[in-house]
């Protein structure tokens, strides 16, 4: 999270908090039904989440109309 803040558009979008929040509360909820669970599937849906959230936020939290913001490098040709 720390990682995600400095990239986080100023002021901060109320999309980006809504995320947040309900990654928090998929979290909470991991803890409460943990036990139905082995520890692994735990580890790995709070992970798939936080991933989630930080693709969700650099990528597309502030773009400008439906582009994303998030962009692969073009690839440099080569001259011969």
């Amino acid at each position: 999270m720390s990682v995600l803040h400095p990239l986080s558009p100023q002021p901060f979008p109320k999309e980006a908090l809504v995320a947040r929040l309900s990654v928090a509360a998929f979290a909470l909820i991991l803890a409460f039904v943990g036990s139905m669970f082995s520890p692994l599937m735990l580890l790995g849906l709070l992970a798939l989440a936080l991933v989630g959230l930080m693709v969700f936020e650099v990528g597309w939290v502030g773009g400008s109309g439906d582009e994303p913001r998030l962009a692969l490098p073009e690839r440099r040709r080569r001259e011969s």
